[in-house]
């Protein structure tokens, strides 16, 4: 399943409020589970990111589909107006 993950994602792996759902998200990107997905704007923030939390982007840059936020705005659209329709179709 395709997840975005944005930079919180990858510093909440070192933070104990969310060790522990954030180590076994990286579990299941580990297992083939999980695919995830950054934005542009990802990428600049974690140039500022302490060493320890590139690293980990660094262990699974081969694994992580990287989008422009233009592109990520459009599929954000269309999975907005899916959800809408399906919860319409619900409820009919």
């Amino acid at each position: 399943m395709r997840t975005y993950i944005d930079t919180s994602v990858f510093g909440g792996y070192f933070n104990k409020e969310f060790e522990i759902p954030t180590r076994k998200f990286f579990i299941e990107v580990d297992k083939g589970l999980k695919n995830p997905v950054v934005s542009d704007l990802t990428i600049k923030e974690l140039t500022d990111a302490p060493q320890k939390v590139k690293d980990l982007f660094n262990k699974y840059q081969d694994k992580i589909e990287l989008v422009t936020l233009v592109k990520f705005k459009i599929y954000y659209r269309f999975l907005s107006l899916l959800a809408t329709t399906f919860r319409s179709w619900i409820n009919y």
